[in-house]
């Protein structure tokens, strides 16, 4: 393999594959080639790749590669402290969230 981030993917990996559940039901894809700037498209687990070991490994913990490849994660606590609603969604509070949406306040 000499391909960087990007360009990786399963078909034809010299290593073992593991991947998570969620992409474990996926078929039609795109992935990487193993060579820079090269992909395939339309692949299909069984047909294409072997099915690889599924595991539950999509949640990040602190210190892995940031997605821009310029950092790490760092995990914080935080709050939601508001939300921006465009005009016209409909809101529903909890004591009403069972019947037919109206708008609130």
């Amino acid at each position: 393999m000499n391909a960087g981030p990007g360009s990786l993917g399963p078909v034809n990996m010299p290593v073992p594959v593991i991947i998570d559940r969620t992409v474990a039901v996926m078929s039609d894809f795109a992935a990487g080639a193993n060579i820079d700037g090269k992909h395939y498209f339309g692949i299909n687990w069984d047909r294409d790749v072997a099915t690889p070991e599924v595991a539950d490994i999509r949640n990040v913990v602190a210190g892995d590669p940031s997605p821009d490849g310029k950092g790490t994660l760092l995990i914080k606590r935080g709050i939601e402290v508001g939300s921006y609603l465009p005009a016209g969604d409909e809101v529903l509070r909890g004591d009403e969230s069972r019947g037919p949406g109206r708008r609130w306040p």
